[in-house]
């Protein structure tokens, strides 16, 4: 006979060894509360799923797995994972790390844009745990601003943690059952022409795909591949059309956008090999605006330089070259006759969600409100 149903609430002790304090936050997938670590003496915060998934086998795998991910990353700037468990009736929970601060969007909507310096170490702090993630056979799949927790520093630095690894792809084990029952997993506006092609087709370089929408956005304040209706989107996205970031921000040197171009270039191929050299390009820019100099096009370094293009082409043209061939004309075609200006982006190979939690929604990422003041304890976007 089951145990009977447990209500997660204020005071509640888990294993002996956990009490919940206060809860940080909900949201559609779960709960995270701030707990005490009754036997080390000290605070904890705890991720519950939700309860309309807490009996659905497949989500309690991702979520298992979500863990387990997070503790084969050894570094610093992801989130720590004390452990997990379950409650007497069986909820099961992780204990993670608690976290002073806010996720890198609200970062943004409180702070605005942010300038090449700030930029320059976000972007390499996230490369560096990224590299450790790669390093350990992992790809994150869901990089997004949500998902970078910036802690402030004393001496008004920022410190970032990269979090949920709940959909991350490990390459060395079979994950074929996870990988067909979440197809499309994460969030489209970081998604990747690849991962819309196939889920399952991903590698290290789609997390730099991500990366380089997420560094557009911190450069600008806004995401590259916008767009009033589903169609438009969606072949933005799938040939790399976007304004160039110097001209929303004239302040920037042109040798930002040739990395862009190289990050989100549609074929993985062309874009940087690794993190390390990302983040080495970017890092070069940065050094060479300081001091005054000119970077016509950021080739300063046998590790980042333009793609090879056709004599004389469109700027706007350069962007899409890798995206011509007919696989991506073929994913466009069927894409674009399963989505329309009402619904939510769609294609065969992108069902996020089932048919009956469709709703109508626009393809433009609302407007926030600035914050008055950046909020403390925010895990709430890991969940």
């Amino acid at each position: 006979m089951p145990a009977a149903s447990i209500k997660i609430e204020k005071g509640l002790l888990i294993e002996d060894k956990y009490r919940l304090e206060d809860k940080l936050g909900a949201g559609g997938m779960g709960t995270v509360w701030v707990a005490e670590d009754l036997r080390l003496g000290r605070r904890a915060a705890l991720k519950f799923p939700a309860e309309e998934f807490q009996r659905d086998p497949g989500f309690l795998e991702r979520f298992a797995l979500e863990a387990r991910h997070a503790s084969m990353v050894r570094s610093p700037h992801v989130v720590q994972v004390y452990g997990q468990g379950s409650t007497a009736d069986g909820v099961p929970y992780i204990a993670m790390e608690l976290l002073d601060g806010c996720d890198l969007s609200e970062h943004l909507a409180h702070r605005g844009a942010c300038g090449l310096p700030e930029t320059g170490e976000i972007l390499e702090q996230v490369c560096r745990a990224l590299q450790r993630a790669h390093q350990a056979g992992l790809i994150h799949r869901d990089i997004k601003p949500q998902n970078l927790f910036v802690t402030p520093e004393n001496d008004g630095r920022v410190f970032i943690k990269v979090l949920d690894f709940g959909i991350a792809k490990n390459l060395d084990k079979k994950v074929a059952s996870l990988t067909r029952s979440n197809v499309g997993m994460g969030s489209l506006l970081y998604t990747s022409p690849e991962q819309i092609r196939d889920a399952k087709s991903v590698s290290p370089r789609t997390d730099i795909w991500a990366l380089g929408v997420v560094t557009y956005e911190l450069l600008t304040g806004k995401v590259p591949f916008d767009a009033d209706n589903a169609p438009e989107f969606m072949n933005r996205l799938l040939f790399a059309q976007y304004t160039p970031a110097s001209e929303l921000s004239p302040r920037l040197p042109s040798a930002v956008d040739a990395f862009l171009s190289r990050a989100m270039q549609p074929d993985p191929a062309l874009r940087f090999a690794t993190v390390e050299e990302m983040s080495g390009a970017f890092s070069r820019i940065v050094r060479n605006h300081a001091s005054g100099g000119v970077m016509k096009n950021a080739s300063t370094g046998p590790s980042f330089s333009e793609p090879d293009l056709p004599r004389g082409a469109p700027a706007r043209a350069t962007l899409a070259s890798a995206a011509t061939s007919l696989e991506f004309q073929s994913v466009y075609e069927k894409s674009a006759r399963i989505v329309n200006c009402e619904t939510r982006i769609m294609s065969p190979l992108l069902q996020l969600q089932t048919p009956t939690q469709r709703e109508p929604a626009p393809a433009r990422r609302p407007r926030r409100p600035a914050p008055q003041t950046t909020p403390a304890n925010t895990q709430t976007r890991s969940l």
